[in-house]
Formats: C-alpha cells, sequence, structure tokens
C-alpha cells in the first residue's frame, strides 16, 4: 500500500480576507519514493494547486519529499510569492518549463538536492531575486541557462561539482551582482570570465575553496568595479601583470594559496588584501608573513617588487612578474617555476618514461601517486560498430540524454537479454586478458594496449573510449585511486593496487565489469582491502530478487564494509546498462540513500562499490576523470552487470573459471 506524504506549506496570507486566515494548508499525494509508485512519478501543478488557497501566501515550502523529477508545468504559473523553497527534496532533474511563468519576489531555492545539471530553459524568465542552487551535485550548465531572469541579483551555486566558468550562463542577466561559487572543483579563470556581469555594477565573487590555480591576464578586463572577490584556499601561486588593471577593487581575498614570493600581480588598485596563509618566504615580506587580516595596498606592493629581482629567463622570454627578493627564494621556487619556461617555449614538460612529470604544478596530490605521460589516443577500425558518442566530437552519448531524467527502468526481452549475455562474456574475457598482463614493471598503458587489441579481436568497440572524450579504451585505478584513472607511462611497483574496469560494446549492446588486481607481493592490510570489498559486492548480489528495493543495495555493502573499519565511497554509483553505458536504475553503495524503484525480472545493472580504508569523500584530479580519496589513503573496487530473474539474479560478468571467484583470491 502507497504511503502518503504530507507536504506542508507554510502560508501567511497577505489579504485581511477572512476566507483566508488559515496559517497551513494540508497536501497529501503519493509518496514517489514507493515501491508501487513508478520512478518519475512527482508532485505536479495539476496535484498541487487543487490544494493552494486563492490567496497569494508569503511562502510556499516543500521539503524532505521525494521528488525526483520537475516536469514541465509542474510549479508553473505560482506568482505572488516571497518565498518557494523546494529543499531536501531528492530532486535530479529539472526539465524546460518545470517553472514557467514563475514569480517569486525574495528567492526561489532547491538547495541540498541532486542535480547534477541546469539545462537551458529551466530557469529563463524566472522572475525573482535570488536563485539558490548549493549544495547539489551540479556539474555541466547551459549556455544562457539564466537567460532573461532579469530581475535576478544573487546566484548562488556553492558547494557543487563545477569545474569551469562560461560567461555564456549570465547572458541576460543586467541585475546579477553576486556570485557564489565556493566549495566547487573550479581550475581555472578563463578569459573574459564574466563578461556580461560587467555593466551590472559593483561585484561580489566568491571563489574561495575551489582547485584555481590559473587566472588568464584577461579573466577581469570589462570589469570596471569589484567589491569582493575571493580567491581564498585555492592552488594560486602566480597572478598575472595587470590582471586587475582596469579594476577598481574594494577587497581581495588570497588568504591560504601558495604564495611564497610577491609578483606582479599582487600589486594592484584595491584598498585591501587577505593574504594570510600563504607559505611566504621572500625576506621582503617578513612583515606580511605576521600578518593574518589587514591592509596591503599597492603602495607598499610596489614599494616591495623595488627590493626584489625577476627571473632572468622570465625576461629573455617575455614573461612578466616574476619576482624573488633573495637567492633562497629562486631556489625554493624553482621546481615549479621552470615549468612557466617549458611552456613558453612550447616544449613538452613530460619527462621519461621512469621519471613521473607534474602538469599541474599548483595541484596539491592527496597520496602518493603522480601522473605519468600519457600516449596518443587509439584508434578503432571502421568496420566494428560503434556507439553513438564515439565519433562525437565532445564525446556525448546523445541516445543517453535523450532519456535522461526519465527514470523508467527497462524491462529487456529475450533477444536483448541474449545481445547483453554475449557482450558481458566477451567483456569478461577481456578483462581476463587484462589480468594476465598486470604485473610489476608493466605501465597501465600497456594494459590498455592488451585491453584495447582484445576488443577488436572480439569485434568489439571499447566503450570507455571517447565517452566524454575520456582518452582510453578502459580506466586503471591505482593504490589512492577510487575510479576513472587514465592509463599512462607509469610501471606498476611491487605492492600496489591496479583495478582495470572494462567496458565493450557488441552489436548494440554494453557489458560492464571490473576487478582489483595484486602487484606483486601486496601488504596484508591491503589484502584485506580488497577481500573485504569483493565481500561487499557479493553480500550485495545476494539479495538481488524480483521486489527488493535498488536502495537496500547500499544498506548492504555499508554494514559489511563499516564492520572491518572502511568507508564506502558516495559520489560515484551503480547503474542500470543494456543498449545504453549509463542508465537507469541508479544505484548506490551507501546506507540511508534515497533510490528509486523495485527490482523486476528482466532489469540488467551494475554493482560497483569502491571501499576506501580511510575518508568516504573524494577528490578529482586536475585531468577531470582520475577520482581520488580525499585522505590519500588506498581504495579498491569490484564490478559485475547483473540480469534479474524470476527467483534471483544471473551474474552476467562472472568469470568463467576457478568457480566464479575473482583473480586476486588466486594469490591468496
Amino acid at each position: 500500500m502507497s504511503q502518503l506524504l504530507f507536504l506542508i506549506f507554510l502560508c501567511v496570507v497577505r489579504s485581511a480576507t477572512p476566507d483566508f486566515t488559515f496559517k497551513n494548508v494540508m497536501v497529501t499525494c503519493e509518496d514517489a519514493s514507493d515501491e508501487e509508485v513508478p520512478f518519475g512519478t512527482v508532485v505536479t501543478a495539476n496535484k498541487l494547486k487543487p490544494h493552494l488557497p486563492s490567496s497569494s501566501c508569503e511562502k510556499i515550502s516543500i521539503q524532505h519529499a521525494s521528488i525526483p523529477v520537475l516536469n514541465p508545468g509542474s510549479l508553473a504559473d505560482i506568482t505572488n510569492i516571497s518565498l518557494l523553497l523546494l529543499e531536501n527534496d531528492n530532486i535530479q532533474t529539472v526539465a524546460p518549463g518545470a517553472f514557467e511563468n514563475v514569480a517569486v519576489d525574495e528567492a526561489l531555492s532547491l538547495k541540498s538536492n541532486k542535480l547534477r545539471e541546469i539545462r537551458r530553459g529551466v530557469f529563463n524568465h524566472v522572475r525573482t531575486r535570488n536563485l539558490v542552487l548549493s549544495y547539489n551535485e551540479i556539474s555541466r550548465v547551459d549556455s544562457a541557462a539564466f537567460d532573461n531572469m532579469t530581475l535576478l541579483e544573487t546566484l548562488f551555486v556553492d558547494n557543487n561539482r563545477l569545474k569551469s566558468i562560461d560567461s555564456e550562463w549570465f547572458k541576460d542577466t543586467p541585475k546579477l551582482k553576486k556570485l557564489h561559487l565556493q566549495h566547487n572543483q573550479i581550475l581555472e579563470i578563463p578569459p573574459d570570465a564574466f563578461k556580461n556581469l560587467a555593466n551590472n555594477g559593483a561585484l561580489q565573487i566568491n571563489l574561495n575553496h575551489n582547485f584555481i590555480s590559473i587566472v588568464s591576464p584577461d579573466a577581469f578586463r570589462t570589469a570596471r568595479k569589484i567589491q569582493f572577490l575571493g580567491l581564498a584556499y585555492n592552488q594560486l601561486s602566480f597572478l598575472p601583470r595587470d590582471w586587475l588593471r582596469r579594476v577598481k577593487m574594494n577587497l581581495l581575498n588570497l588568504s591560504n594559496n601558495r604564495f611564497a614570493c610577491l609578483n606582479g600581480g599582487l600589486a594592484g588598485r584595491h584598498s585591501t588584501n587577505w593574504v594570510d596563509g600563504n607559505p611566504w618566504n621572500c625576506k621582503c615580506l617578513e612583515d606580511l608573513k605576521k600578518m593574518e587580516h589587514g591592509t596591503f595596498g599597492s603602495i607598499q606592493a610596489d614599494e616591495a617588487l623595488r627590493r626584489c629581482s625577476q627571473c632572468p629567463t622570465c625576461l629573455k622570454l617575455g614573461i612578466q612578474g616574476s619576482f624573488y627578493c633573495s637567492q633562497e627564494c629562486f631556489k625554493n621556487n624553482w621546481k615549479n617555476h621552470k615549468i612557466i619556461h617549458s611552456l613558453a617555449k612550447g616544449e613538452n614538460p613530460d619527462k621519461p618514461r621512469e621519471t613521473s612529470y607534474n602538469p599541474w604544478p599548483y595541484y596539491t596530490f592527496t597520496g602518493q601517486l603522480r601522473p605519468f605521460a600519457q600516449t596518443p589516443k587509439r584508434t578503432v577500425p571502421e568496420v566494428i560498430a560503434r556507439p553513438d558518442y564515439a565519433e562525437h566530437p565532445q564525446g556525448l552519448p546523445l541516445s543517453e540524454q535523450a532519456v535522461k531524467g526519465s527514470g523508467q527502468i527497462k524491462i529487456l526481452d529475450d533477444e536483448e537479454i541474449e545481445g547483453m549475455r554475449v557482450s558481458c562474456k566477451l567483456g569478461r574475457e577481456v578483462l581476463d586478458e587484462a589480468a594476465r598482463v598486470c604485473d610489476v614493471g608493466v605501465t597501465t598503458d600497456e594494459i590498455d594496449r592488451a585491453v584495447h587489441e582484445a576488443c577488436l579481436e572480439r569485434d568489439c568497440y571499447p566503450s570507455p573510449l571517447n565517452y566524454y572524450e575520456f582518452p582510453a579504451s578502459c580506466c586503471t585505478s591505482v593504490n589512492e585511486v577510487i575510479c576513472h584513472g587514465i592509463p599512462d607511462t607509469r610501471p606498476l611497483k611491487d605492492g600496489d593496487l591496479c583495478n582495470v574496469d572494462i567496458t565493450v560494446y557488441h552489436r548494440g549492446f554494453h557489458g560492464d565489469l571490473n576487478e582489483t588486481f595484486f602487484v606483486g607481493n601486496v601488504s596484508d592490510k591491503h589484502k584485506n582491502l580488497v577481500k573485504v570489498t569483493y565481500e561487499c559486492l557479493s553480500k550485495a548480489i545476494g539479495i538481488v530478487k524480483p521486489g527488493e528495493k535498488y536502495r537496500e543495495i547500499g544498506n548492504v555493502i555499508q554494514k559489511h564494509a563499516q564492520a572491518h573499519g572502511y568507508s564506502v565511497v558516495r559520489s560515484y554509483c551503480g547503474h542500470g546498462i543494456h543498449r545504453l553505458f549509463h542508465t537507469a536504475p541508479n544505484v548506490p553503495h551507501y546506507a540511508k540513500n534515497r533510490a528509486v524503484g523495485v527490482m523486476k525480472p528482466g532489469h540488467c545493472f551494475t554493482i560497483e562499490p569502491m571501499i576506501s580504508m580511510g575518508t568516504w569523500r573524494d577528490e578529482m584530479w586536475p585531468d577531470k576523470w582520475t577520482a581520488v580519496t580525499a585522505d590519500g589513503q588506498w581504495s579498491a573496487q569490484f564490478e559485475q552487470t547483473l540480469l534479474v530473474n524470476e527467483t534471483g539474479c544471473e551474474i552476467l560478468t562472472r568469470r568463467r573459471n576457478s568457480e566464479g571467484t575473482p583473480h586476486f583470491m588466486d594469490k591468496m
């Protein structure tokens, strides 16, 4: 029987008419997370409006509901209210037109949901002064996503997963002055990043707590006045000279970056700098070291620069703004600084195979692993069938995007089931080839080559290749890398853990699996991590049967992992798979998740728990793919593709020998 969810709309009525003097309106509707209600059921406008008072409310609040999708028209034509709050509602998708003709005086808030993208047309023409999208999972924003929000003054997109800034987001937002982008994963500020805000008056831009290491000299060239610019807790060690040449700046926060030496970009027309928490080592900055928060204006900066010298190589190459004030300062910064010279000369900073290189000199790695040079992307003969994203210039899987947000879990017919069995069998064969070559001294690029060739031999396309521009044919995740590691020329070392994630595309179907392998002599503590991770997967598979809720999988996995002192990564989940690489259902691996849906015969999906020795939190390398543990401790993963049948499930990617056990058990 469906449960009933009570959504309370707090209404303070403006009208003095006696008919509307009540304080609360109780609205009852079906719980979208219950098994008798299909995924995608939403609290739609036609369900809400009969329960709303005909008079205007001050505030409408829908919180802690389960509303995975807001379809077109869901909340259309709501006007003359002060606040519209849709918070903690598990909202994953908002379709264009959901807020058509909405007018909210103070704020529209979708805080603390599970939004992953903001599509064009969702908020266009919405009339509100404040839009709150904080604490979601947003990694993508369409161009002109906030087009024609003519009243918008403040935009909150903090605490999300944005990796870049696009000036096209802010077209036709003539009043937008306050932009909150803190606590994202932004890597750089590109040229003209805020050009469409240039004429909006004194701007307040918060970019604190990102991974910014590069600021373009032209990032703010169109701005005239900035009230506040927050760049604290980033990876900055250098700012280009004259990057704020036309800007009148009131407050610039550069605290807790990586400035060791004063450079030209720190001298500007701004009244106050916050510069505490940097590893200053220049003798001319002794007074600066003692400061916590204080004034550091352009006069002091210019005076300090007169006492500094400039890097002679930079002068020859025409690079401006590289200052140092002692030989000690120059030597301490040389290792990272010389990379700028290579880039200016057009040289490849890649080093020989046996030596790592650091393409992100200002990124702080969480563990010991470092990137190595990568080889060019491999090619696939035209005679091999391929998915739609294989030839797309941005690697976009248009077939997946066409159904994204619908939430409907496909039930495979007999022909499709047989297609999945074949692709998963071939995927298993390819992974077995990877296991054969994975050893001490072998590079992960060589593993990728073996995987690629094994795919071609079986008339398969390696599904990861060009998927959202992924540059390799498989993922190789070593030690603290959780998932999506890019194969490179680093030789595997004795004692490493190496996960190889394989997906093959054969005659229209994807087969997906992965295993974590021992490399040489692995320590007992890391062996135990791998063993427990596999047990987590096995226990989760053990509950798969018709009628089971998908959300129960995470409860089983986390219970076993925590019993051994490990944590479960939350950012990456299992997924539906068949003709589409990734689709519904979403299968979280952690407890108390809000996954929607019930297993039925014919459902096909993966379970792929990632278990870490330390924190469950993750970070991403600046390559925008490699996910690592936030504390640098090691992680392991196993994955199988499953088909729900009448009595339980069939493990489509199970190993065909050794009684189905994974390869690491051969070495236990």
